[in-house]
């Protein structure tokens, strides 16, 4: 069966690239690249006491046109293994799909996300390496 369309024959789901800086569809894909520094890291919300932790994460992302998009970012957190010498490290894959429904008034986006960690990692480590995730949004203009 086709996709349902509505009595003025626009389609029900599109595939527009509505999300970009400008505002308007220029149907490009965007590389973005980014590096984040913190003097101190907090776990769960806490800081150390006894040792600053400071943290890297060098992250690059790929939108493109057809709306998927892929991320891939890297952390890296000093004096924080079980002996508060050395660093430990985190590394993020993410990957996602902008999906526009009854004319571009809701955003579903499935998504999928893969953690690995450095094995001297401690309290950082997550409770999962896998995340599959589904969003759903009501844009208003």
């Amino acid at each position: 069966m086709p996709l349902l369309t509505k009595k003025d024959t626009s389609p029900i789901i599109s595939n527009s690239n509505k999300l970009n800086t400008t505002g308007t569809n220029d149907d490009l894909s965007t590389i973005m690249i980014s590096f984040d520094y913190s003097s101190n890291t907090n776990t769960f919300g806490n800081f150390n006491q006894f040792i600053r932790q400071p943290s890297y994460s060098p992250s690059i992302n790929f939108f493109s046109k057809i709306n998927l998009d892929i991320g891939l970012t890297r952390y890296s957190v000093a004096n924080s293994d079980d002996s508060l010498t050395s660093s430990t490290y985190e590394l993020d894959m993410n990957i996602g799909y902008n999906i526009y429904l009854f004319k571009d008034k809701v955003l579903l986006y499935p998504g999928y996300s893969r953690f690995f960690y450095s094995k001297n990692s401690g309290s950082l480590k997550s409770m999962f390496s896998d995340n599959i995730q589904l969003r759903v949004c009501i844009l208003e203009k």
